[in-house]
């Protein structure tokens, strides 16, 4: 019986500190809520898929280029996304909520 309260104060020791290490980095970013690096990596990508014009090349080679390259068609997925499920109504309204 002993041996089972021991058990269960150390699991609330290991969930009491595990809630705390996560409550502590909870503010990280703030009032700024995008990581600086953010705009080095997203802006790109979205000039990439620029619906007036065709431009492949990323602008700077900083960072991976396939990284880049990747974030660009996952937003243009999402952007196909709120297409097809009549979030919004075309690609120029797709464009705004990017």
């Amino acid at each position: 019986m002993a041996n089972s309260a021991r058990y269960r104060w150390a699991l609330l020791a290991i969930l009491v500190v595990a809630l705390a290490i996560r409550l502590w980095g909870c503010d990280f970013g703030f009032p700024y809520f995008h990581h600086p690096d953010e705009s080095k990596l997203v802006q790109p990508a979205l000039e990439l898929i620029n619906f007036n014009r065709l431009n492949l090349h990323p602008g700077h080679f900083d960072y991976p280029s396939l990284y880049i390259y990747l974030l660009a068609l996952l937003t243009a997925l999402y952007a196909l996304f709120l297409i097809a499920a009549g979030y919004v109504s075309g690609l120029r309204d797709a464009a705004s909520l990017l």
